[in-house]
């Protein structure tokens, strides 16, 4: 799945290519980017990425792995682009085509002969399976980790996903209150980014190094975990009622090392979730987590917008309140959950045996 992830990146750049090289119509580009959506767009390799290392991590570790993933990917969200800005400075933009497509090639090549096969066929049955079968083995995946902690953990997604969205907004909020260019706006938005990577890759270290004891005991772990998933979603909430009220841009680099703290929610909810299903079935379980996230985006791509049209022109920051707002939701439902009610989710190794054979069962 990882490999046809990487192939469906493929597509767009293709298309850019034969209309630079081949002078072939636009409709090439619109057909690549059709293939990438019709494939799941990177968003499945990021899916897919998350379900391998479930599938090749323990329940131990699995978070430090999740989280290190997180701060890659979002560490090639703001280098991307920044090395694609220099090199369309230096070449010519037909080139850069030409590189992102050798790049895209190696990391199918790298995936292909260097990552090993996450699955135990053995243990695993392998078939043929239509659309509607796909659907009623992925409710059934849900069916069987539903629960009400499981639920709680979904609610915290969610007000990731939809303060995901609302942070699109800034570019235009920073423009409008702070009279930001471009330029200002790629410096905070690069600042932003190397914090939240430096939260990911140096903070949750060294926060697993002071709680090392509390670590080794599986409540302890949970409990961790839970804390700073409540902590992260009211870092993200106070971060933006401060933006709010912020009068000077420079005070937005200094409430960026609050909201950047904010970034540890999303993996570590992630990790608490995929516990409670066994390894065959994670990456339906993640297909199906990401089917709310992308959903509730893509409402909230369209929500966003008419939020701030309907205030822009009286109070601005309205968007950021609805931001906070989520994140304040999202933390208070996971108040409810306890470390002992994630011990009960997790299952043991018989338990998902039994589950992978119930849900064959209920496709036969």
């Amino acid at each position: 799945m990882l490999l046809l992830s990487v192939i469906n990146e493929l597509a767009v750049i293709l298309g850019y290519i034969c209309v630079s090289y081949f002078n072939f119509g636009l409709w090439v580009v619109v057909l690549g980017y059709l293939i990438e959506g019709l494939l799941g767009s990177y968003f499945i390799l990021i899916n897919n990425t998350f379900a391998y290392l479930a599938d090749t991590t323990t329940s131990i570790d699995r978070s430090k792995y999740f989280v290190v993933a997180e701060g890659v990917i979002l560490f090639s969200f703001g280098f991307g682009p920044m090395v694609g800005g220099i090199l369309n400075r230096s070449l010519d933009p037909q080139t850069v085509f030409v590189i992102a497509f050798f790049g895209t090639t190696s990391a199918l090549v790298a995936f292909a002969l260097l990552l090993p096969e996450s699955l135990d066929f053995s243990k695993v049955k392998i078939g043929n399976l239509s659309i509607a079968q796909n659907i009623k083995k992925m409710a059934n995946v849900v069916k069987q980790v539903m629960s009400p902690t499981f639920l709680c953990f979904l609610c915290g997604i969610c007000a990731t996903a939809i303060s995901f969205d609302g942070k699109k907004m800034m570019f235009f909020y920073n423009s409008f209150v702070f009279g930001w260019d471009s330029q200002d706006e790629g410096m905070y938005g690069l600042v932003g980014s190397l914090l939240r990577v430096a939260n990911l890759i140096f903070i949750y270290p060294l926060l697993t190094r002071l709680f090392a004891k509390q670590l080794a005991r599986p409540k302890g772990k949970y409990q961790f975990e839970l804390d700073l998933v409540r902590l992260a979603l009211f870092s993200a909430a106070s971060a933006a009622l401060l933006i709010s009220i912020a009068k000077q841009g420079w005070v937005l680099y200094c409430i960026s090392i609050l909201d950047s703290f904010g970034v540890l929610a999303n993996p570590t909810l992630r990790s608490l979730l995929s516990g409670s299903a066994s390894p065959a079935s994670q990456g339906m379980l993640f297909a199906c987590v990401s089917a709310v996230d992308q959903t509730l985006k893509l409402a909230f791509n369209v929500i966003y917008p008419m939020i701030w049209s309907a205030t822009v022109d009286f109070k601005p920051n309205t968007f950021l309140l609805v931001v906070a707002a989520f994140n304040i939701l999202g933390g208070v439902a996971l108040m409810q959950p306890t470390a002992q009610d994630v011990v009960d989710t997790r299952h043991s190794e018989d338990d998902m045996e039994v589950e992978e054979v119930l849900i064959e069962q209920d496709l036969q």
